[in-house]
Parts: C-alpha cells; sequence; structure tokens
C-alpha cells in the first residue's frame, strides 16, 4: 500500500492480486478499501474517504498513511510484495480450513464427503486470482499465439501420436477432455496406452493412471504390442532367433521412454487423489485414466447415473486447472448391442448423464472382428474388416466428426495406421 501511495500506477497491477480481504490487520482492510474506486490514489484522497468512513483515527490517521509510505524503498516491487501478501493469506486461509474440514470429518455422514469436497474447492476457488478480463486484455495476451493464425498460417496441434487420428482432432490440446468409450474387451486400454507411449515417445510427460491393470502387465503389453508378436507363443517357446531380436528391440524401445511414461496402477483413486498426484509432477502435459467407474465417487450413496456425471465434471475441472488434455476411457451400456452392426452412440456411454457434456472429443471404438468372436451366428469374418479398429469421433466441439480407421491385432496389441493399399 506504501508503493501504491508513492505512485498509484501501482494500483492495477496489486488489485488484480489481492482484495480487502486478504490483509490480516483490520484497519490495513480499511485502508485498501479506501483506495478502491479513487480517480486518483494518493495519501490526501486516501485519509479523505477513511474519514467520510468514520475510520481515520482508528486506522491510525494521517501518521500511518505516512509511515506507510516511509517503509518503501522505490514503488517499483509492488507485485513482488502484493504477492507475499496473497501467500499469507492463503496460507491463514489454509489453517483455518484445515480446522472446518476436521470438524466435518469428525462430525458429518461418514458415507459422504459431499460437504469436504464443497470446502476444499471454496478454498479453490478464494486462493484463485483469476478475474475477469475485457477483450483488449485478451488479444495483448493472444497477439503472439495468434499473429500467425491470423495471418493464415497454418495452426499448431497439440501433443501428436503419429497416428491418423491426428489429423481429425488436430492432437490432444491443453485443458481438453478427450472421452474414449468401448465395449469391454474391445481394445480400450490398448488404445489409450499407444497413445501415451506415442506421446512419451515424442519426449513429452505422460501421466498413465490404470485403475485395473498393473504396471507390469502395462509393461508387457507396451512391449508385445510395439513387437507385434503374441506372449502366449512365447509362453510356449514357439519364438523364432528373428522374433527375440524383434522383442529386444521393443523392450529397448519402451526402456527408451523411460522418465516421459509415469503409470500409477493404484486402485480406488478419486479425482482429487488423481489432481494432487498429477500437480506434483513436474513438466506434465497429458493425463490419461483408465478408467471413468474404476474412479472414487464424491459420493457412495449417490446413483451410478450421477456418480459418472460428478467424477467426468470433476476430470473435466482437472484438465482446465492444470492445463494439460485428459484421456478419460469409458465403457459403454448394453444398449448398442441391440442395434444393426453394434455402432455405438454418445448416449451409450457407460451411465452416460453428462459425460458427453463435459467432454470436449468423444470417440467411440469400434471392431468388427470383436463382434465376429462375440456373435459368429451374425458376424461373419470380413478379409477387408480384418485387424481394422474404426475409432468413430462422435463428438468434436472444435473440429469435424467421422471416422478414423486405423490398424488393429487384437492377438498382439499391435496398433498403427493402416497401408495405403488397406485404407480403401
Amino acid at each position: 500500500m506504501g508503493c501504491i501511495l508513492i505512485d498509484a500506477k501501482a494500483w492495477p497491477v496489486v488489485s488484480a492480486i489481492l482484495e480487502p480481504s486478504d490483509f490480516y490487520r483490520e484497519r490495513d482492510r480499511w485502508v485498501f478499501e479506501a483506495m478502491q474506486g479513487q480517480e486518483t490514489i494518493d495519501q490526501v484522497t486516501v485519509a479523505h474517504a477513511l474519514d467520510r468512513a468514520e475510520r481515520l483515527a482508528e486506522a491510525g490517521g494521517l501518521e500511518y498513511l505516512s509511515h506507510l509510505i516511509s517503509v518503501v524503498p522505490t514503488p517499483l516491487h509492488a507485485e513482488a510484495y502484493a504477492r507475499l501478501v496473497k501467500k499469507c493469506a492463503d496460507a491463514r486461509k489454509l489453517i483455518e480450513a484445515a480446522g472446518e474440514l476436521a470438524t466435518l470429518g469428525y462430525d458429518g455422514d461418514p458415507y459422504t464427503s459431499d460437504p469436504i469436497v464443497k470446502r476444499v474447492r471454496s478454498l479453490l476457488s478464494a486462493t484463485n486470482t483469476k478475474r475477469p478480463q475485457t477483450i483488449g486484455e485478451i488479444v495483448d495476451e493472444s497477439f503472439d499465439e495468434l499473429s500467425d493464425e491470423v495471418e493464415g498460417v497454418a495452426i499448431p496441434m497439440g501433443l501428436e501420436t503419429g497416428l491418423a487420428l491426428d489429423e481429425v482432432i488436430r492432437g490432444f490440446e491443453p485443458g481438453k477432455l478427450y472421452v474414449v468409450g468401448g465395449a469391454t474387451s474391445v481394445g480400450k486400454t490398448t488404445f489409450v496406452l499407444h497413445i501415451a507411449a506415442q506421446i512419451a515417445d515424442r519426449h513429452h510427460k505422460v501421466l498413465f493412471n490404470s485403475l485395473e491393470m498393473g504396471r507390469k502387465s502395462l509393461l508387457r503389453r507396451l512391449m508385445y504390442g510395439k513387437a507385434g508378436l503374441r506372449r502366449q507363443d512365447n509362453i510356449r517357446g514357439k519364438l523364432t532367433e528373428e522374433n527375440r531380436t524383434t522383442l529386444r528391440d521393443a523392450w529397448n524401445w519402451v526402456d527408451s521412454l523411460k522418465e516421459h511414461l509415469l503409470i500409477d496402477d493404484t486402485p480406488g483413486l478419486t479425482v482429487a487423489q488423481v489432481y494432487a498426484r498429477a500437480e506434483q509432477i513436474e513438466g506434465l502435459e497429458i493425463v490419461v485414466i483408465d478408467y471413468l467407474t474404476r474412479l472414487r465417487p464424491r459420493s457412495e450413496t449417490e446413483e451410478k447415473r450421477l456418480q459418472a456425471s460428478g467424477i467426468a465434471s470433476d476430470v473435466k475441472t482437472l484438465a482446465q486447472e492444470l492445463g494439460i488434455p485428459v484421456i478419460l476411457v469409458s465403457q459403454l451400456n448394453r444398449e448398442y448391442t441391440d442395434r444393426p452392426g453394434r455402432y455405438a452412440k454418445l448416449s451409450d456411454l457407460k451411465e452416460s448423464g453428462d459425460i458427453e457434456n463435459d467432454a470436449d472429443v468423444v470417440m467411440l471404438l469400434y471392431h468388427y472382428d470383436y463382434f465376429v468372436r462375440q456373435e459368429p451366428g451374425i458376424f461373419r469374418p470380413d478379409p477387408k474388416k480384418k485387424n481394422q479398429l474404426e475409432v468413430g469421433i462422435a463428438k468434436n466441439r472444435e473440429g469435424e466428426t467421422g471416422t478414423v480407421k486405423l490398424f488393429y491385432d487384437p492377438k498382439t496389441g499391435k496398433i498403427g495406421n493402416l497401408s495405403r493399399e488397406e485404407e480403401p
């Protein structure tokens, strides 16, 4: 406040960070309030505002305002001082909230965590210094990012996988929620694991939350999928020397991902726990969660549809607050099996609720060979569709919908682009 009294140009910077309640002493809150709405901020105008509010004497009078000015070496450090005040204010709020959360935990309903979650959210909201911005401020902030776009230069893509999928969804972009849906055993885990590995291979840090499959099983899937070999053949001793060389190369490739692919196979996590763990990973660029109904809901007593909707909403918030893309795997309801061809729709997402509303992009997986295995009396082998995975883009908030066809061998878990001969 001494900086502002010396140079009123510090006010816009400080007021964007602080509000009166951030000050510990009541008289400091009064002085800050007196600065608000003033055309000119100096010792005279602030003293006059305090006098009108009948607080000048209690605030320490002109002597206190003079003291504020006297302890400031230069007004140039106003923003740094404001952030120090904000940190202290946030710490006090945390201390206060910790007491409230303990009380809620002891005295609240043991079967629901809703009050605690709401209190934590209100705390996060209170410590958020973001404010509404004018369109002019947003233009200035976005100038470097959008200047090429205005000139017609190609829009940069998000995180790429090397799959034909990239061209349709423009890669995986920060703050967006990507939902991958599919029938049980259709290849959802293999698909998102391949995406995670390909992004990690491009030296982007990926967190893969596996709430069902253990980390060593995922490691084997990666290795055998990369090699295009069946683990069963290895178990039975059927691998040739050439196969073993291929497998060693795949092992070396998986090992090369090193620090870029992180796997958390802790079961029964909540979205809040995923968020807390992700926040601790420096340089994290994307999160994969496999899968939705394995996440622990806010309340165990809610109906399944509301639980799923709440989880999807929380995961979307996670993506926005961390500023990175999040891929969330979801199963399908059984309704799609009554349809000819067994193609799924958005409403087929398991306990769909508002999942499709929260998602920016929804990808529904379809594998003809899967239905050949499941319903051999209805679906007959088709050489044109063998080893073909259809990724239906059922929703794309900022782009086109449609279908992308990929190569997928369910026996080995190998995924890739179709050759030119296979594409038609």
